[in-house]
This record gives C-alpha cells, sequence and structure tokens, in this order.
C-alpha cells in the first residue's frame, strides 16, 4: 500500500422497505474507528445513500490502498441492493467480484446483509481474500450489534484485533445476547479445497480463499505509515552486486515504523533535516538493523552490507532466516514452559505437539539443521493458545494463517532445502549464485512476516543487587546489557535501577525495557557466555542439541557458526598460556545443564 489503509463503508436504504438501523450501523462503524482515523493510521470512508456509479468511483479512487469494504442494506444471494434515482437498482455481484478481486490490498469484504452467502464463492475466485457474509435473513437490530461489536474489537488497542480475532468477538456477542437462536459459522470455506459454502448452515460465515488466509491475520496499523522516500545509496559495483533492494528495505522500513517509536522518530527527523523529504538509504538501513533483537540484527548487518552472489551469501540469508525462525520457537518454548510450571498437571497437549516437542528433543547435529522451527513455533503457539494463554509476542498468532500463503509457504520449503544442503555440503558451486538470488527473494518474504520481533527487546541480566535507604522502597540494580544497537554492536554493561526484579544471569524477552513485571526468560535456549562467565559485554549462543549418552548440551555463537559452545558437568578445565586453568563455567555451565534437565522432566507427556 502506498498510503494509509482505507476502509469504505457503503449503505444503501430503501424507502419501502426501510431499515430502521442502518444509520446507527453506520454511526457505530464510524465511532469504533474514529481512534484510528484521526490518528491518520487508516481512511475511513463512510457513504450514504451509495449507487453503483459511486460505489465503483470510490473503488477505483482508493484503488490499492482499500482494505476493507463493509456493504449494510438489502441484498440476497446475488445482488446488493443499491440506490438509484426514483428508488433502487439491483448491483449484481459477478461484477463486483472483479473489480475487487483485482485490488492487491484488498483484505476483507463484509457483507452486512440479508443472505449474501451467495456472493461468497465469485468474491473468492475472483481473489478477494476475505468475506464475512450471511446464510439467511438477519433481523435489523442483530446486523448492527454484529457489526459494532466486530469494528469495535478490530480497533481495540489491548486485543490481538485480527479480522479472525473480531469475528470470533462478534460471535460471542450475538450468541449472548440472542443464545441459540442466533448460529455463528467461524469458518465457513475455503475456495480451492472443494468445500462449497452450505447455505443455511450459519447466519453469519467468515471465509478465506486458500492460500489467502494469512488476510484473516490482518490488523489495523497503529501508527501512522512512514511519510518519507528513501534515497538510494551509491549503485553497487561489479564485485559488490548482492546489496539489498530498495522494495526490500523500504518493506521493512514500513513494517519496523509500524514497531519502533524511535526508528520513527529518528526517520522523521532525518526527513526533515534532509530538505527534500528524502532520507539516505545507509540510516534506514542502519535503524533497520538497530530495530531487531541482536541476533537478528547481527545478521541483517552483514546481510545490508552486500558481497558477490555465490556461496557465501546464499549460507548468509539461510542463516538469517534460521535465527529469526529458532527465536520464536525458543522464546514459545519458554512461554510453554513457564505455562507447565505455572499450572502443574493442568496443561493439556495435542498428540502433533507432543510429537513435535519429543522431535526436538531428539535432536543431534544433522537433526538441527534439518528441524522445521517455524512450524514448531506455529506448534507451539496453537499449544499456548489452546490452554488459555495467548502468545507472549501476541503476533504469533497469526503465523498459521501466514504460512498459508503461496510466498511464505515457499519460502519456508526454499529455506530448509537449503539448510539441509549446506549442512551436507552438497550446494552445487555452479547454481550458487542464483541460489543466492533465490534465498533473498524468499528471505525478503519471511522476514516481512516476521518482523513483528522488533517490537520486542532483548537484554542479558548478568547480577541483580538489592538498593535500598533508610525508610524508602527498594529498587534493584540490574547489571545487564541491552542486546540491541547491532549496527554500532555497541553491547555495553550498564546498571539499571528497577522497582522488580527479573532472573539472574539469563537472556530475557521483554516489551520494555524499564519494566520486568512481565518477560521470558529464554535460558538455556539463548544463553550468554559472559554473563555465565562474568565477562564484561556479551557472547550470545543459541541451542543445538543435546547428546543424551554423554550428557551435553551443544550451543552455536550466533555471528560465527562454527564457534561451538559445549555445557557438561564438570566442566574441563581449559589451557592458557601454557597453563591449566579452571573453566571459568564451572559452576554456571553444570547449572545451566540442570536446568535444561529440569525443562525435559516438567515438559513431558505422562
Amino acid at each position: 500500500m502506498a498510503g494509509a489503509p482505507v476502509i469504505l463503508a457503503a449503505f444503501a436504504n430503501d424507502s419501502g422497505r426501510f431499515l430502521d438501523s442502518l444509520q446507527q450501523e453506520s454511526d457505530a462503524i464510524s465511532d469504533a474507528l474514529r481512534g484510528k482515523k484521526d490518528g491518520g493510521v487508516i481512511d475511513l470512508e463512510v457513504q450514504q445513500g451509495a449507487t453503483i456509479a459511486r460505489l465503483f468511483d470510490l473503488i477505483g479512487r482508493y484503488g490499492n490502498d482499500l482494505a476493507v469494504l463493509h456493504y449494510g442494506g438489502h441484498a440476497n444471494g446475488s445482488v446488493l441492493d443499491l440506490q438509484a434515482p426514483g428508488g433502487n437498482t439491483e448491483a449484481h455481484g459477478a461484477g463486483l467480484a472483479q473489480l475487487l478481486g483485482s485490488l492487491p490490498g484488498l483484505k476483507l469484504v463484509f457483507l452486512n446483509g440479508c443472505a449474501t452467502q451467495g456472493h461468497v464463492e465469485q468474491l473468492l475466485a475472483a481473489g478477494a481474500p476475505a468475506v464475512i457474509a450471511t446464510s439467511a435473513p438477519v433481523e435489523d437490530d442483530i446486523a448492527l450489534q454484529f457489526a459494532r461489536e466486530f469494528y469495535t474489537a478490530l480497533a481495540d488497542p489491548n486485543a490481538s484485533r485480527t479480522i479472525d480475532f473480531a469475528f470470533a468477538r462478534a460471535k460471542a456477542l450475538v450468541a449472548t445476547a440472542k443464545g441459540s437462536a442466533i448460529e455463528v459459522e467461524s469458518r465457513g470455506m475455503s475456495v480451492g479445497d472443494g468445500a462449497p459454502p452450505q447455505v443455511g448452515a450459519a447466519k453469519w460465515g467468515l471465509y478465506a480463499t486458500k492460500g489467502k488466509e494469512a488476510a484473516l491475520a490482518w490488523t489495523l496499523p497503529d501508527h501512522r505509515a512512514s511519510n518519507f522516500v528513501i534515497e538510494a545509496s551509491a549503485p553497487a559495483t561489479a564485485t559488490q552486486i548482492a546489496t539489498p533492494s530498495g522494495g526490500l528495505i523500504a518493506r521493512q522500513a514500513a513494517a519496523v515504523g509500524e514497531l519502533d517509536a524511535g526508528f520513527r522518530e529518528r526517520m522523521e527527523l532525518e526527513r526533515k533535516l534532509s530538505g527534500d523529504g528524502t532520507v539516505d538509504e545507509r540510516l534506514v538501513r542502519e535503524g533497520i538493523i538497530n530495530a531487531f533483537p541482536s541476533p537478528i540484527g547481527e545478521k541483517l548487518r552483514i546481510l545490508f552490507a552486500g558481497g558477490q552472489m555465490g556461496d557465501l551469501r546464499l549460507r548468509l540469508a539461510v542463516a538469517t532466516y534460521d535465527i529469526t525462525a529458532r527465536f520464536l520457537a525458543f522464546a514459545l518454548l519458554a512461554q510453554l514452559w513457564d505455562l507447565f510450571e505455572d499450572k502443574p498437571g493442568a496443561v493439556t497437549l495435542s498428540g502433533p505437539q507432543w510429537q513435535t516437542i519429543e522431535a526436538f528433543n531428539a535432536l543431534d547435529e544433522a537433526g538441527s539443521a534439518r528441524f522445521d522451527f517455524l512450524d514448531f513455533a506455529i506448534q507451539l503457539t496453537a499449544a499456548l493458545t489452546a490452554n488459555g494463554a495467548p502468545p507472549y509476542m501476541s503476533q504469533c498468532g497469526g503465523l498459521a494463517a501466514a504460512i498459508a500463503q503461496p510466498d511464505l509457504a515457499a519460502a519456508q520449503s526454499f529455506m530448509n532445502t537449503m539448510r539441509a544442503a549446506i549442512f551436507d555440503q552438497t550446494v552445487d558451486p555452479a547454481k550458487a549464485a542464483d541460489l543466492a538470488q533465490q534465498a533473498d527473494t524468499h528471505l525478503d518474504n519471511a522476514l516481512y512476516v516476521m518482523t513483528f520481533v522488533a517490537g520486542y527487546k532483548l537484554a542479558t541480566i548478568k547480577e541483580i543487587t538489592i538498593n535500598r535507604s533508610r525508610r524508602k522502597e527498594p529498587s534493584f540494580l540490574h547489571r545487564r546489557v541491552v542486546l540491541d544497537r547491532a549496527a554500532a554492536a555497541l553491547y555495553k554493561d550498564n546498571t539499571q535501577p528497577l522497582l522488580h526484579f527479573a532472573d539472574n544471569e539469563s537472556v530475557i524477552l521483554l516489551k520494555d525495557l524499564d519494566d520486568v513485571t512481565s518477560y521470558i526468560n529464554l535460558s538455556p535456549f539463548v544463553i550468554d557466555r559472559n554473563a555465565l562467565s562474568h565477562d564484561a559485554g556479551t557472547n550470545l549462543y543459541f541451542f543445538g542439541w543435546y547428546e543424551g549418552a554423554s550428557d551435553v548440551l551443544d550451543y552455536t555463537q550466533i555471528s560465527e557458526s562454527t564457534d561451538r559452545l559445549q555445557l557438561r558437568s564438570p566442566m574441563p578445565n581449559i589451557i592458557k598460556n601454557g597453563e591449566e586453568i579452571a573453566n571459568p563455567l564451572e559452576k554456571s555451565g553444570p547449572a545451566m545443564l540442570k536446568l535444561y534437565q529440569e525443562f525435559r522432566s516438567t515438559v513431558a507427556r505422562r
């Protein structure tokens, strides 16, 4: 989209069959979305007395920015009853479907009229990602209630706010108000799977096109779209042709801009200072890199620096995808472990969820190179949600729908194939340049779906001490390293007084660096060697696998995959300057191994 997403709400009444609540429905949608509209993050167009010509004019005017079309008025399974001079006229759904299906920014068509389900198949077949429609006549006041609750939920700043979520909330409201007299279908069909909608099955249904189910995870933006033009850096030389495209940078800038206030403020300042509304691409790259937690930012820093297309570029793109997917999976796994400890004996997992956890526990070196960590993240998200514990990173709830998109499914398949090929050393050198180019495209698609990790903070907590003066409330001094600013590698220890305390010698994921009342402890899946050895700075490692026979945890350094760390009990002495000395991880290594064993015993099928 070039601008803010547009919600077009069109209404048409009939003097002979007047709908008393139609104006109230219009007002309810305007009230629900007013905050978003006033904040400039969406555009809202409300059209009363919609005619065919006016409706087509508005759709054409907003074009690619049109995200939602809402219709309220009389209808049936093939036409919408729009207004015309001297009366009303029938607008046939087939033509409207062709127009709407051609809009790349469209997410939802909401037909809040009587028995509009007949429009669903042709809308989805034409390319509309998702449709809400009715299978039977609906009462005027119930249609009003359903629409009001849907858009209120879609704009709710304290909820998931996805189309799927908003539909479920509207469904719950109607069920509460009317009981079993009103049936609502949560997912009616998916065009392309051979399952036509069942007329009469439910009064409201939410339908999605096969391959475009990610639209159900779409949310209204929280912030105004970035308003700057990226000024391209100098063109790449013949030996440095693998610089990121302006499209990739612009796409990431838009996504990060919705998540990171600091990024938005800096880009706005640079835009004003430039005098022509542009921002140097190098500054945009730096801002994107610094917005991500350092494990991902470190990879992006090297990726954005460019390099020749070939084997090294391929490995870098694949490693960036891999470390991002692992990061998501480890955060979700740590949260599931917390849930098992908080609710002993009360957590239930499905067979496939247990199988993927057990497959993770059984990983060896080769298995770790082949394990699908993105699918693991999706399974863990489902497990948390089913047990009433939404993911700490709430956007993980949209991964399952996103992965159904052809672009992301292709990216996932390509990256998993390349991970195995790189490990097996079977990449054909003659094809490496072409594979690297493909990897860049697939990484762009995959990373865009996972960019939401840039909205969270990562920190190593090394040591916590209590600070209290006489008759004063205590504070807790956290010696920590904030794991961002990857562009400059500014990973320095600092001491921060906080009102609450976190976990010591741990890597934690949190939403606000100054608030540790809510966080996820990623240890022992992500560890900071310098926290365990009490050295300055940071040295992050990701869990690789567990060697059960020798009782050893194997880790890989995030910046250099050949740098491995093994934790065992006891930790062997090391040779330094020709002398044998105690291992600096003498105590913390066995402690981390014990922590991992506690995870294995706690998150286990009984």
